[in-house]
């Protein structure tokens, strides 16, 4: 349920994006793909704390109540949701507008749903490995400590990511 969540949330925002995205003339698409390229770069500097960008964001966390009230599936869904939409939680990287942007700038539906339900399985995935080793509350703090131990890493692999796409869209709207 965890995983189906975080992929229909990410299909949800990314097929809305790529409708709207549709509806953009083709030169503001191409021109807002330059854009996009640079701000992929300009992100990556900031995932390395080389700058400091703007990340505006709705600053509130899944629902606690949900604990208490809901059944354990239904909270595994409605927690994968809204991770995977992107934006109904607290945004911590850059990565997360690139991938908002692609889906929007694709222009399609189809595709931009695609591309956030790639982006909500890879999001879902930290939890889905550990959550076997995970059998306490102590258990849950000693794994959240020591992913907070990685934060460089990510954010390293974010940057190299954002590079990446950075220098694609650009190679591709060159070519």
């Amino acid at each position: 349920m965890w995983l189906t969540g975080h992929i229909l949330g990410g299909m949800v925002t990314g097929g809305a994006l790529g409708a709207v995205g549709s509806l953009l003339p083709v030169r503001v698409r191409i021109a807002s793909l330059a854009v996009l390229s640079l701000l992929c770069l300009l992100w990556a500097l900031a995932e390395l704390k080389i700058v400091k960008t703007p990340m505006p964001q709705w600053p509130r966390q899944v629902q606690e109540r949900w604990l208490v009230r809901l059944p354990w599936n239904l909270i595994a869904l409605g927690y994968g949701f809204q991770l995977g939409s992107a934006v109904a939680t607290r945004i911590k990287s850059n990565i997360i507008y690139a991938a908002l942007l692609c889906a929007l700038l694709v222009g399609s539906t189809l595709a931009g749903a695609l591309i956030m339900a790639l982006f909500g399985a890879a999001r879902s995935l930290p939890a889905l490995i550990v959550a076997p080793f995970v059998d306490s509350p102590a258990r849950s703090m000693r794994f959240a400590l020591r992913f907070d131990d990685y934060a460089g890493v990510a954010a390293k692999v974010n940057a190299g990511i954002l590079v990446a796409a950075g220098v694609a869209v650009a190679f591709d709207l060159w070519a």
